[in-house]
């Protein structure tokens, strides 16, 4: 039986030591409300986060969405929903906590904040409140980036659009104060009420959700390029 050389056998410890070992997934965090846990209208299809999860190489997808949850309720000391929380009484604390740090958390809410069943919808200036306290909060537990996404229009009533845009421009606002806040795609001007939702409908369809993957997927794809300082 033949040896291998002692010089061959160096050079191939030198190089694995070179090589080192594999380098950590890019862990991205989704944070929502039911679109982003997944719920997708006529025609059905796959949600924009499993598209994510599908498409982008080395990133590890963690999805901490809340159907039906507002802004409000990731507010830092906001109260968790009932029957929601077990570990502590602080929703952000229950989901954000454990899965954090990470290299991105994606917040992409405000469908509910304008919804009707609630007795007071959520002013422009509370939202814009609450985006920049879940920012801070999310950064100081251990995002090193936070990317946030205009809420898109809604096909089930009238009335939400002035508010809607105005959730958007508090979207820029935030994320243009904010060091490590970076702003996402604007998804109240990607996506079409009449196409993109069936009728009468806050969750938008097969298309919509195509729609927001690919524009996350830029998104994504561009902070992890640029390094974003």
């Amino acid at each position: 039986m033949s040896r291998i050389p002692a010089a061959v056998v160096w050079w191939a410890l030198v190089a694995v030591a070179a090589c080192g070992p594999p380098p950590e997934p890019y862990r991205v965090v989704l944070l929502g409300d039911s679109i982003t846990a997944g719920i997708v209208s006529e025609p059905l299809g796959p949600s924009f986060a499993d598209l994510l999860a599908e498409r982008i190489p080395g990133v590890e997808l963690v999805n901490i969405a809340l159907s039906g949850s507002d802004s409000t309720h990731w507010a830092p000391e906001a109260k968790c929903p009932p029957g929601v929380c077990k570990r502590t009484d602080e929703l952000l604390e229950e989901r954000a906590r454990p899965v954090l740090p990470a290299d991105l958390v994606v917040v992409l809410i405000g469908s509910n904040d304008v919804s009707s069943r609630l007795t007071r919808k959520t002013s422009v200036s509370s939202y814009s409140q609450n985006l920049s306290q879940l920012s801070l909060a999310l950064l100081k537990m251990g995002a090193d980036h936070v990317l946030l996404v205009a809420p898109p229009p809604r096909s089930d009533s009238q009335g939400t659009s002035d508010l809607l845009l105005g959730y958007g421009r508090a979207v820029a606002l935030v994320c243009g104060a904010v060091p490590r806040v970076e702003c996402g795609p604007d998804l109240y001007a990607l996506l079409d009420p009449a196409k993109d939702y069936a009728p009468r409908e806050v969750h938008p369809n097969r298309f919509g959700h195509e729609k927001i993957a690919q524009a996350l997927e830029s998104s994504i794809a561009e902070l992890r390029g640029s390094g974003s300082p």
